[in-house]
């Protein structure tokens, strides 16, 4: 690998962890969604750090160039990212579904509880 795509590893991995640390830190990010972003940046670290590592990784896994197991990689880290987020969102949206319907049968007990109240006093002002 050469030199440049060592420095843009590093710097980039260094820029991402500060952001992910101001992320979390501020409480934007929950730590649980962070987890994947600091593996993927130890790894650029690890890549940028021994650049022997991609090159053997690269070569076992029969990629002509080294750039293009960088770019399957990313491409693979996006594709997790987006499955991880999208169990999440099936989670939530799970979540969100049961709370609309148990305040709906809140709602309608109030209602009921409100016309109950209503028919009581009427009945005890006529006797």
């Amino acid at each position: 690998m050469d030199n440049a795509l060592i420095s843009f590893f590093l710097l980039s991995a260094f820029f991402f962890l500060i952001l992910i640390f101001a992320l979390v830190k501020r409480g934007k990010i929950d730590i649980k969604f962070s987890l994947p972003w600091f593996a993927f940046m130890f790894l650029l670290l690890l890549f940028a750090a021994f650049p022997f590592l991609a090159l053997s990784l690269s070569h076992f896994l029969h990629f002509t160039l080294t750039v293009n197991l960088i770019f399957t990689l990313v491409f693979s880290f996006i594709l997790f990212v987006l499955l991880f987020f999208t169990a999440e969102i099936c989670t939530l949206y799970k979540k969100n579904k049961q709370l609309v319907q148990y305040t709906a049968l809140l709602e309608k007990r109030v209602r009921k509880l409100e016309e109950g109240s209503k028919k009581s006093p009427s009945v005890s002002q006529n006797k």
